[in-house]
């Protein structure tokens, strides 16, 4: 076995049927069938299934998950505007991996590259885009229309 945890569960359930075989054959079967021993025994399957389910949920390593969904959440997370130097910030990819991923989903029209006056290269999502944000933008879009018109 390669996990303690996992042996260490086998280990009582082991424990558990002995215990359970060896009260059915000293009571005949009658100490089972008392509403206690049945409380205990649904408590202990469901226990088990349900570290199981919570291990199975936790061992699954992050670099299975896709570089695309990986990037994606992290955009969410910031609201559609996200800098290669954000995703390298809360992810171990490279930079290369990074820029690629990003030049990839711009190439294939899921976001924008916006430069910013000071010349950063800013990745927009406008779907994930929140209300506040859109209506800020129209403000600066409308007081950068003014101060151009005058």
């Amino acid at each position: 076995m390669k996990e303690p945890g996992v042996a260490r569960m086998f280990a009582i359930w082991g424990a558990a049927i002995a215990l359970a075989a060896i009260l059915m054959f000293e009571t005949r079967g009658a100490i089972l069938r008392t509403p206690l021993a049945l409380v205990s025994i649904a408590v202990l399957v469901g226990y088990t299934v349900f570290k199981g389910a919570k291990r199975a949920k936790l061992d699954a390593p992050v670099e299975d998950v896709p570089t695309v969904n990986r990037i994606l959440r992290i955009v969410r997370e910031h609201k559609g505007r996200v800098t290669a130097a954000e995703v390298l910030a809360e992810t171990n990819l490279g930079i290369e991996e990074v820029r690629k991923t990003l030049d990839e989903l711009t190439y294939a029209g899921a976001c924008q590259l916006v430069v910013s006056d000071k010349g950063m290269q800013v990745y927009y999502f406008p779907e994930f885009e929140d209300e506040t944000s859109k209506e800020r933008d129209e403000l600066s879009r409308k007081a950068q229309a003014q101060s151009t018109k005058q």
